[in-house]
């Protein structure tokens, strides 16, 4: 049904092609740019031999190229499974070379990842990502509709990823679920979003916040594990990649802190549904967790 997907995504004064790649030396290249997002070491790349096949048994694989160049920029790869009863799609890789970030295109291939997955009969989509980068979690939250249940601590082991070097790869599980209210609404900018000061007016608590140190980073306090009210904030840092290569031991107390208080609270049926910042110090960010039936999240519902 989806053979031979080909897509154009415009943005400003540059044009992009999304297509599957068509032949082996395609699915080849494919790991070059995968090496130039994440990692130069091939131990880290999704071998073009797994991708291949992965095309004829349902899963996705998709270049990224440059309209002008031909050259490809990005790579998105999802790979078919089968949970609770029902087959979902993991997306493994969505990336672009650092020439192309920033510029409006994520939201672009975001939609055509969506537009895809749902061709092949498909109406979730999950990925894991560091819940420690506050870009990321922008992206996937207010951006995109995902939500949170699950936190996997050290989930690939030490890696050499640019964003996760000599530190524990902690992941967080999104569920992206394509045809709820939610991702709809959040996919056209027309979700409901609302800064961390909202949601202590309306009786949130602070498991997990931080003080000014020096060098612009904030270290956290001790986690609060002893709440119950029915939403529950948790801070994250801004600048978790530079403060691994600045300052790693703090990296790593952020690392350790947040963990311990995002197992604490999933563990108790809190689900992540918003990540946010503050109106007043708009380099403060946070997640916001809900106590509540996931499906009001989903269709919907807002505190």
């Amino acid at each position: 049904m989806c053979a031979g997907f080909r897509d154009v995504v415009r943005v400003n004064n540059f044009t992009l092609i999304v297509r599957e790649p068509e032949t082996p030396e395609e699915h080849r290249e494919l790991m070059e740019v995968e090496r130039l997002i994440w990692s130069p070491d091939y131990r880290e790349v999704f071998p073009y031999h797994i991708t291949i096949p992965l095309l004829d048994i349902g899963g996705v694989v998709l270049g990224v190229y440059d309209a002008d160049s031909g050259k490809p920029v990005g790579v998105i790869v999802m790979m078919p499974g089968f949970k609770g009863g029902k087959p979902f799609l993991y997306s493994h890789m969505f990336g672009l070379v650092k020439e192309y970030r920033g510029r409006g295109v994520g939201s672009k291939l975001k939609e055509i990842q969506r537009k895809i997955a749902l061709m092949k009969g498909y109406d979730l989509v999950e990925w894991t990502y560091d819940p420690l980068l506050s870009v990321n979690a922008w992206f996937n939250f207010v951006k995109s509709g995902v939500i949170a249940r699950k936190y996997k601590p050290n989930y690939y082991g030490f890696v050499d990823f640019e964003y996760n070097r000599r530190i524990e790869s902690d992941r967080l599980l999104a569920e992206w679920y394509l045809k709820s209210r939610r991702v709809e609404e959040r996919m056209a900018g027309r979700g409901r979003h609302e800064p961390i000061e909202y949601f202590l007016s309306r009786g949130a608590e602070i498991a997990l916040t931080a003080e000014p140190i020096n060098n612009g980073f904030r270290a956290p306090r001790e986690p609060r594990l002893w709440l119950n009210e029915e939403l529950i904030v948790i801070e994250v840092p801004k600048n978790f990649v530079d403060m691994q290569v600045r300052r790693h031991s703090l990296a790593r107390e952020w690392r350790l802190k947040a963990r311990e208080a995002l197992i604490h609270y999933l563990s108790r049926g809190y689900v992540v549904f918003e990540f946010t910042r503050s109106e007043r110090e708009r380099n403060r960010f946070y997640y916001v967790l809900w106590k509540v039936d996931p499906a009001r999240i989903l269709r919907g519902d807002y505190p």
